[in-house]
């Protein structure tokens, strides 16, 4: 997945990398089409999504996530890859 980049804004993101940490793989995942905003979170809660790295989200994301129990891990930048040697 090298190349791949955080968006700068969770709530405009037109596609996820999602990291497995128990199998230690990486999956590109585009959501549903129109699915923007506070429709994000929901889409990641169905996908078993525990945990998001962001740079920056709005109110009614951060308030989403909140409310579905999605940790938050704010103010990361760069490339994915090294994201999760990191993180």
């Amino acid at each position: 997945m090298t190349g791949f980049h955080l968006a700068p804004n969770l709530g405009t993101a037109r596609e996820f990398t999602l990291y497995d940490s128990e199998k230690n793989t990486i999956e590109l995942v585009h959501p549903p089409s129109g699915t923007i905003g506070v429709m994000i979170p929901h889409f990641l809660k169905k996908l078993g999504i525990q945990t998001v790295v962001v740079h920056t989200l709005d109110a009614a994301v951060l308030h989403q996530l909140t409310e579905l129990s999605i940790e938050i891990i704010y103010g990361e930048d760069g490339e994915v890859e090294s994201l999760v040697d990191r993180i």
